[in-house]
């Protein structure tokens, strides 16, 4: 099986993800986020 990587590096969407303290967000948090940062992704 072959697996494709992509890399994001420079991406604002990872820059946000790497700066997250995931343990610390609310389940509502969590969702609200994904899907702002979804919308950005997008763009």
């Amino acid at each position: 099986m072959v697996q494709t990587m992509l890399v994001f590096d420079d991406h604002p969407v990872v820059d946000e993800l790497k700066a997250l303290d995931v343990e610390s967000l609310t389940p509502l948090q969590a969702l609200n986020l994904l899907s702002e940062l979804k919308d950005k992704a997008g763009q």
